[in-house]
């Protein structure tokens, strides 16, 4: 009797931690309709300009998506930018991406960098 508790409890904490796994939510990725080439999504100003966007004419210069995701090319300035993966969530629509530099994040959205 005592070996089907234990079985019991057992069984019961693996099915519970089941439940809580799966009904846990992962953060929201949010797949770029205009992304590169390959399908990925865009992080980069090079990115952005490869995949057809228009490059504004400003210094520096700065390209927009399709679904308005803003991109500025720092090389064109003196600006030095460390070489860090920076994860950024656009406020707007709740989309995370991981972007090469704190350079590379669109100016709306929220980063800890």
């Amino acid at each position: 009797m005592k070996k089907y508790i234990i079985t019991l409890v057992i069984l019961l904490v693996a099915i519970g931690g089941w439940v809580y796994m799966r009904g846990e939510a992962p953060a929201q990725i949010v797949e770029n309709p205009a992304g590169t080439p390959s399908g990925n999504p865009i992080v980069t100003f090079d990115q952005c300009v490869e995949a057809g966007n228009p490059v504004m004419e400003s210094l520096p210069e700065q390209c927009r998506t399709e679904d308005g995701v803003h991109f500025v090319n720092w090389r064109a300035t003196d600006q030095m930018c460390i070489q860090v993966i920076t994860p950024a969530k656009n406020p707007e629509t709740g989309e995370v991406r991981d972007f090469p530099t704190p350079c590379d994040v669109p100016q709306n959205w929220e980063s800890n960098i």
